[in-house]
Parts: structure tokens; sequence; C-alpha cells
């Protein structure tokens, strides 16, 4: 009997990517795993529309390059294009996608099953709503997602729903899916010392009391005005919203003055770091609608927080301690979003030994421990005929 053939190692690797900066969850996603796959001597190329900053050691970048176009279009030419770029680059002993693309991939994130979203997503009333379709443009985006996890060798699901909805949606036998949760940077986002917390609270204008924080920029889907509603029946709560809405920003910044919340919502806009905001809050609240993962709810809880997120979230699956008072149903309306926040103020100290418990929990899910099973994920990739 002949011995079995030896493994090729991973060498070198394509990453996919509509932008390359460190603002948003998919795009911190791969500017971890091209640094953590670079750590591990893979040569690393990134494909993108856009770049800011130059590029780490062992990473090369290479732009596709689109014109001047509405979103969805861009979205559109670029899944059109980017093939044909990495095609150009040579052979690659991986590609991976973590955008729409209408090539062949050996692996295809989904960050996000664009079809449950669309299914799922609460709709703006007025022109708000009218923009944000022709901006998107659900039925183009939707059918360059299909076509991307569809030709995918493999699927990468960011949590265990999300595998879920692959499935539901594309079939449990075309394409293996494998789970690959995101990580959390433990040295940026990390509890601050009683002193370092009242320093950020003056330096933050931040007053008395206890801040629950909110991060995000699709409000309505995130479920901020949950939150607000659920504020008019705790007088003790204090809120700060971190990111900004392009579409409805101006919505609820009103609406929070209808319901007469002013001095207690500190509306604070988009933040480059929002790590100091982090570390100033007491609870962090988050009643999304729909959400694939969240890495705000991880960042929050390594920072020592005790958080509020639904079931249907991503991350409320890797919440371990106390999941009945930090695990919502996903349907909970601003009653129970009251009643939870409300148990969080009432016991502080238990809200501290939460979110210690938390930042423990937390430990264990570094971008470092995420390199090294996407490698693994890789090779298993590769054995595969």
């Amino acid at each position: 009997m002949s011995a079995p053939a030896a493994r090729s190692p991973v060498r070198r690797v394509a990453l996919v990517t509509l932008a390359w900066h460190g603002h948003g969850g998919i795009e911190r996603c791969v500017q971890a795993e091209a640094l953590a796959l670079a750590s591990q001597g893979v040569e690393v190329h990134v494909f993108s529309a856009a770049f800011e900053g130059d590029a780490p050691p062992g990473v090369a970048f290479h732009r596709v390059a689109l014109p001047r176009l509405p979103w969805a279009l861009r979205l559109a030419l670029f899944a059109w294009r980017a093939p044909a770029r990495v095609r150009a680059a040579g052979a690659f002993d991986i590609v991976h996608a973590h955008t729409v693309y209408l090539g062949v991939s050996d692996a295809a994130t989904a960050h996000s099953v664009h079809r449950v979203a669309v299914a799922v997503d609460p709709s703006a009333p007025g022109w708000a709503r009218v923009a944000a379709y022709l901006r998107g443009f659900p039925p183009l985006s939707v059918a360059l997602a299909d076509a991307t996890y569809r030709r995918a060798r493999t699927r990468v699901a960011i949590a265990r729903v999300v595998a879920q909805e692959l499935r539901a949606c594309y079939g449990p036998q075309a394409q293996p899916t494998e789970l690959l949760y995101y990580g959390v940077e433990g040295a940026r986002f990390r509890p601050p010392t009683a002193g370092q917390k009242r320093r950020l609270r003056q330096q933050l204008d931040l007053g008395d009391g206890a801040w629950a924080l909110f991060c995000g920029w699709n409000w309505r889907r995130k479920g901020l005005d949950l939150l607000l509603q659920a504020m008019v029946s705790l007088p003790q709560a204090r809120l700060v919203v971190l990111g900004e809405d392009p579409l409805e920003g101006a919505h609820f910044r009103q609406l929070a003055v209808r319901l007469g919340l002013e001095g207690r919502v500190r509306f604070a806009g988009a933040q480059g770091d929002p790590s100091p905001w982090f570390q100033a809050a007491d609870l962090f609240a988050f009643p999304t609608r729909y959400e694939p993962f969240g890495m705000v709810v991880t960042e929050a809880m390594a920072c020592g927080l005790p958080v509020l997120v639904p079931a249907n979230a991503g991350a409320a699956e890797v919440i371990r301690a106390q999941r009945g008072m930090q695990v919502l149903p996903a349907a909970a309306d601003a009653s129970a979003w009251a009643q939870a926040w409300g148990a969080l103020l009432r016991q502080p100290a238990r809200a501290i030994r939460i979110g210690a418990a938390n930042r423990r929990a937390m430990l264990r899910f570094t971008w470092r421990r995420h390199g090294r099973e996407l490698m693994a994920l890789y090779r298993r990739i590769q054995a595969r005929p």
C-alpha cells in the first residue's frame, strides 16, 4: 500500500474584502486575519477597492479599481472584477472571500446572510426607507451573496445562528459549513482601574450615575428605539450612543426629546477609538433585531461590562455567566429591556461580578487563537478532494 500524499503547506493566501480599514467589524476581522496569517509565515495578499494606511509586514495590497457609482452597483462591479484581479496575481493556496465574489473561492465568510437580513430588517419610514432601498438595492445584493456562498468550496459562519441560516438558505449538503468566531483585542479592550475609570468619565464629561453604552450605525435594526422607550420607566438610567445613523439619526434624536430623555441620553457620534467609552461605561445594551455576531458585545465583555443582548445575536452564544440576566428573548419589547436593565441597576455589586466573569470568558477569544483556527481550517480545506 502506498503512503498517503503529503499535504501541501499553506504558503500564499488571498483575502478579498471591499475595504481595508479599522472601522467596521468585517474590516477589523480581515485585518486581524491578515496579521495572524503573516505572523505564521504566510504570504498574504489583500484584494480590495479601498485601502487606508500602509500594508503591514508580510501583507501585499492589490487594488480593485472601481468608478464612482451608487453603492449597490459598486458592490456588483467589485464582485465581477475581483476574481480577474486575483487570477492576475498568480496561484494561491487559498482564496478567502469576505465580501461578494463571483469567482470560485476556497472559503467565503458569512459576516451576514443577506437573504435573511433583508427579510427581517425593520423598514425605516418615509423617505429614509426609499433611500435605504435604493442605496442597497436588496434584489442585487442578495443575488450577489447567493452566488458567493454557492460557489465557495467552504462557507465559514461567524456564529452557530449564521451556520443555521446558511443551511436553511442554501442546503446542508452542498458545501461544508465551518464555525469560526470573531476574536477580541483583549489588550485594547480591557477593564480600567477605579482611578482610570474616574479620569475617563471626567474627560468624556459623563456625570454621576450608572451609564449604559450602545454602539452601532443602523439604529433601527440595532433597536435603539427599544432602549429609549425602556428609559421612560427607568429614571435612574443613563445612556451613551456611539456611532451615527446617516439616514435616521435626526429621527432618533427627536425621539429622545419627545420621550423627555434630555440630559440622560448622550449622542457621542462616531469615535475613531471607542475603547475609552467602553471603559467609562457601567453596562452595555444592544437590543438588536438582527445581528449575525456583534463584535461590540464581546468588546464590552472584554472591558469587564455586564451586557444585555437578545438570544438571536451571535455573540449571545459566547455568554456563559448569568445568561438569565444578560440574554433576553429575541422578540423582547421595551418593557422586557426595562426590566433587565433595571435588575442590573438595582444590583451594582452583582453587575460588577458578572462583568468580571465576562472578562475572564473573553480571554479565550483572542485574534491569535482565531488565526490558529483559521490556519487549521485552511489545511482541512486543502485536504478535501
